[in-house]
Formats: structure tokens, C-alpha cells, sequence
């Protein structure tokens, strides 16, 4: 919840809570929210950093990476509690910390309009369950590391609907597995790849479990 419940809220305001959670779990946020504002004046933003609050990812116009069929508009009236959604799963590839954070916020002007604001409840962030598939990860082997000819990602045993994928610096995808993984030990040839740091992800039926990065050297 963001403003208060009894009174309007206030001009020039801008307030916010920021939630944190592991960033293995699944990239899906979902609640409910009350929007009573001066409609595009005054409004609410929900935003993700996945470098520890250096930087902010506007989810809610990010029409590419952040998917949703109940996109949140959080300006005007919203009619009464709505349920909202969001996805974002095109930026699991560039979680740099052990944790993502996310954060809602609420921006008013100086312009009184004796509304009530913003408000979310129920919010809920998926965990992931798959705690089978999450222990067989703990024994993945990626070498050599750094590396400047082959890569080699080698599982303890094959994982159902299992794939990998390597992304550049910038998280841009540079090379994906078949589904499913064909054999234990997957190799990528990288010698004609820029050199530099990537960032792999390993996913299970499209959700991230295990993540990490490589450095491609002279």
C-alpha cells in the first residue's frame, strides 16, 4: 500500500516501498491495485533493478520485455480494485545480484484534487517449486572458465525441457540450446565470438534456475 487509506493524498509527493527476492525465482509479479488520481498528472510506476537499485526498469511501459495481459494503468480511476500482472522474463538473462528488487512508487504535483490515491494489496511473487530440477543444477560444471576456443556445459544427468542460453554483456541472446538438451555435456564453439564477459542462464520449462557468467579471452 502506498497512500493512506482515510485521507486524500498529498501534493508534490512521491513515495515508494521496494520489495526483494531471490532472482532464480520465476520473473512474475501479480496483485491487486486501487487507483484514485488526477489522471496522467499524477500517477504510480512499478520498477525492477536487477543490479542492486543502481538502475530502474519501468515494467509497465516495457511493452517488449515486460509482457502482461493485466498490465496495471495507474493514473485516473481505476473503477475499484483491479487485478494486475507482469512478466518479465527477457531480463533474467542480466540478473547480476543474488536478488532482484522491485519497486512501486506513487507521484503526485502541486495541484490538490482531494482524490485518494494509490494502493496495492495481495501481492504475491512467484517461487519457483522446482526443487528437483534445483538440486540437479548444483552439480553443473562449466569449463573451461575463462575460455578462448570451446565451452563446455556438462550436467550431472539430463533435465526434461532443459535448456541453455549464453547472453552478450548488453543481454542481447547470442546462442541457445535445442529443447530438449540433446546429451549431458553441450558444447558451444566461442573462438569467433568478441571477446569479453557473457552471462548464461539455465531454464527449465522457460523459468531461470541457475545463472551465472563466462569470460571469453584472447
Amino acid at each position: 500500500m502506498i497512500t493512506d487509506t482515510i485521507n486524500t493524498y498529498p501534493i508534490n509527493n512521491m513515495s515508494s516501498f521496494v520489495v526483494s527476492y531471490p532472482s532464480f525465482n520465476c520473473a512474475d509479479i501479480q496483485g491487486d491495485y486501487f487507483c484514485d488520481t488526477d489522471s496522467l498528472n499524477d500517477y504510480g510506476t512499478i520498477e525492477l533493478s536487477i543490479d542492486n537499485g543502481q538502475s530502474w526498469i519501468d515494467l509497465i511501459n516495457d511493452n517488449a520485455n515486460a509482457q502482461s495481459s493485466y498490465r496495471p494503468n495507474l493514473t485516473g480511476n481505476s473503477g475499484g480494485w483491479q487485478f494486475f500482472n507482469l512478466v518479465f522474463y527477457n531480463y533474467t538473462q542480466t540478473f547480476q545480484e543474488d536478488s532482484v528488487l522491485v519497486k512501486f512508487s506513487f507521484i503526485s504535483d502541486s495541484i490538490d484534487t482531494q482524490h485518494d490515491g494509490i494502493m496495492f494489496d495481495n501481492l504475491t511473487f512467484c517461487i519457483s517449486t522446482n526443487t528437483q530440477n534445483l538440486s540437479q543444477l548444483n552439480n553443473l560444471k562449466v569449463f573451461p572458465n575463462p575460455t578462448s576456443d570451446i565451452l563446455n556445459f556438462q550436467f550431472e544427468e539430463l533435465i526434461d525441457n532443459a535448456e541453455v542460453r549464453i547472453y552478450s554483456s548488453i543481454g542481447q541472446l547470442v546462442r541457445q540450446t535445442a529443447l530438449p538438451l540433446p546429451q549431458n555435456n553441450v558444447q558451444f564453439q566461442v573462438s569467433d565470438w568478441q571477446k569479453g564477459m557473457y552471462y548464461y542462464g539455465i531454464f527449465v520449462e522457460g523459468e531461470l534456475l541457475k545463472r551465472g557468467q563466462v569470460l571469453i579471452s584472447e
